[in-house]
């Protein structure tokens, strides 16, 4: 990943493509203000977790992940992480 974002910064790639979070984590962390992750996203990717099926922890999982989700620590997470604005 990283050796993939220095030949961007010196010249020998002219784009480099990633998964959008872990792009912008790497960006962040080691080339933050030389290189910039671009808005355009070829294909949105969910990320799921798998609980057995009829598990009883499948509810209360995606009731605390809706409230993290819409609290305000999210949004700070996401600027800390991975500068998102």
């Amino acid at each position: 990943m990283t050796a993939g974002l220095q030949a961007l910064r010196v010249g020998q790639l002219d784009v480099f493509v990633y998964d959008e979070p872990i792009l912008r984590y790497w960006v962040m962390k080691g080339f933050q203000g030389e290189l910039e992750v671009l808005p355009w996203v070829f294909e949105r990717q969910d990320y799921a977790l798998v609980l057995p099926p009829g598990s009883p922890l499948r509810e209360a999982i995606n009731l605390s992940l809706l409230e993290i989700l819409r609290g305000p620590e999210w949004e700070e997470v996401l600027r800390r992480y991975i500068g998102a604005p």
